[in-house]
């Protein structure tokens, strides 16, 4: 765990974008921290933005922020945030107040850390389970919530700790499934996105800001959900694609035959299709490269990469994060057109991975 830097993109911050950039393959999980804290001047009691910890501004990393877990047998069961009892104070007015702290993926821990980075960047990237985790304890401490039914040398812990080894995890899942179902290894990029396509938004008042729109700095893009990652069957598949920064098909702004990647994807029927497109940039403040997600459905309709992300009124493409997605609740059946553009391109041609997911066919054309 680093140090409070409320979202200020530090040398550390750096060093693992450039350990990033320079291990392609290589994906970073990184704990946002533990510093929500609840604010005064929020009508609605929502715990406040600017608390990342550093490095978890890394562009390249995937920043995890924890939710609740399901779990309704621990220590804090049927007790809401009021009476949290962390190294922070708890809150004491609603709505955080009076969530649960366990037994309900969709309530965002309290402590969690909030972004944005101090250039507006999404962050965390995504939740997972993060309160009253079954987790290693040392021997030689004495646990305040012992796990003692199932082992002397286990406690109940919590913290965005707990929650991005849950992703890891998940990201072990995901290259293995990618390495024995698909036949190739997967970037870091790919795992990335196919980890942040399968999120779940939630929907609590809480965690929402109409300022920021979707995705936003409570939740980023949501929780994980696995069953929406890899195809778990009922008509789910999944398409992907690849692209190493050395590959032909990497973008170069300045070249015109390879400013766009584009291809079609064929939806076999109604239902909800996913589209989260990631790259590796170089390290730097800021982005350094923009690229951009467009979905062009059959009917001609035009959708952008994180086109709920408010914006102002000059600004029609995300300039700012290289996390991007496109979400069609009610597809319909047909030929979508799925392009990548570039329009900076500065330190060299660039890579990128891009995972579809819904009633689908399992591959671009």
């Amino acid at each position: 765990m680093g140090v409070l830097v409320k979202g200020i993109y530090t040398i550390d911050s750096y060093e693992v974008d450039q350990f990033a950039y320079e291990h392609p393959d290589f994906l970073v999980v990184i704990a946002a921290g533990n510093a929500g804290q609840q604010g005064a001047a929020d009508p609605n009691g929502r715990i406040d933005m600017n608390s990342l910890y550093s490095p978890a501004a890394a562009k390249n990393a995937l920043t995890v922020g924890a939710c609740c877990s399901t779990r309704a047998n621990g220590p804090y069961a049927g007790k809401t945030w009021r009476d949290w009892q962390g190294r922070l104070p708890a809150p004491t007015r609603p709505l955080p107040a009076a969530e649960t702290i366990s037994g309900d993926a969709d309530v965002v821990a309290a402590f969690s850390s909030r972004g944005p980075t101090d250039e507006s960047r999404i962050k965390p990237d995504l939740l997972a389970p993060g309160t009253e985790v079954g987790s290693a304890r040392s021997a030689f401490w004495t646990p305040p919530f012992p796990y003692t039914e199932y082992s002397p040398y286990y406690a109940f812990q919590s913290g965005t700790s707990m929650a991005a080894p849950a992703v890891a995890g998940a990201a072990a899942i995901v290259r293995h499934w990618y390495r024995t179902s698909r036949g190739v290894q997967p970037s870091a990029a790919l795992l990335k996105a196919t980890l942040v396509n399968g999120t779940i938004w939630i929907k609590r008042l809480s965690v929402l800001d109409d300022a920021v729109g979707q995705p936003n700095h409570h939740q980023g893009f949501g929780r994980l959900h696995m069953p929406l990652v890899i195809p778990s069957g009922a008509g789910m598949e999944l398409a992907y694609a690849d692209i190493g920064r050395d590959a032909p098909q990497a973008l170069l702004a300045d070249q015109p035959t390879r400013a766009m990647w584009r291809q079609r994807l064929e939806a076999t029927g109604p239902g909800e299709l996913s589209v989260t497109l990631t790259w590796t940039d170089p390290p730097g403040h800021g982005l350094q490269h923009h690229l951009s997600l467009i979905i062009v459905a059959p009917d001609g309709a035009k959708f952008l990469g994180n086109d709920q992300l408010k914006r102002g009124p000059f600004e029609k493409l995300d300039r700012t994060n290289n996390v991007q997605q496109v979400r069609l609740t009610a597809m319909a059946p047909g030929t979508y057109l799925v392009i990548v553009t570039a329009s900076n391109t500065l330190f060299g041609s660039q890579g990128f991975a891009i995972v579809a997911t819904g009633p689908i066919t399992p591959q671009f054309s």
